[in-house]
């Protein structure tokens, strides 16, 4: 079962294309059942997603964020977290976190994860400026089942105080 160890070692490792092990490959018990609870709730977690994605999608550019862009009629997403692209990120967290978001940096560097070795895959800084600017510009918002509709509302009222500021 040692096949199923996977250490911060073999991470820092795998960051830098040295592979000592498979990746696990396979859940324990406990997890797997976990993982079927959570599949009973997926329609309706996803719906929940999705109606937390739409009232963020409508609200967030009017205080400055840009969301992204795509055919509601072809593409459904799902949102594991919402992605928004910001000027001052690091304000726009401090808002998040007084509104109760959990927030992440996602994709934090044009070679993800932060801290890759850039040299093993060719790519040299302002080699994509495009990939950069997004990089250290993007938060993501948790919109899971935890989130409700009165937090969206608290985190819009924030905004627009400082936006009245």
């Amino acid at each position: 079962m040692d096949y199923l160890n996977y250490d911060a070692v073999e991470y820092f490792n795998s960051l830098n294309g040295i592979i000592t092990q498979p990746y696990p490959a396979r859940l324990g018990n406990l997890m797997a059942f976990a993982g079927l609870i959570q599949l009973d709730n997926l329609e309706k977690d996803i719906a929940h997603r999705r109606e937390m994605a739409g009232i963020l999608e409508k609200t967030l550019p009017l205080y400055g964020a840009v969301v992204a862009h795509y055919d509601h009629i072809t593409s459904k997403p799902s949102w594991v977290r919402f992605p928004m692209v910001v000027k001052e990120r690091e304000k726009w967290a401090n808002i998040l976190k007084v509104a109760g978001f959990q927030q992440g940096y996602w994709f934090n560097d044009p070679i993800h994860p932060e801290g890759s070795n850039w040299g093993s895959v060719g790519y040299k800084k302002k080699m994509c400026p495009n990939a950069e600017y997004l990089a250290s510009n993007t938060i993501n918002l948790s919109i899971d089942a935890r989130v409700s509709t009165i937090r969206i509302k608290r985190l819009l009222q924030l905004l627009k105080c400082m936006s009245n500021r």
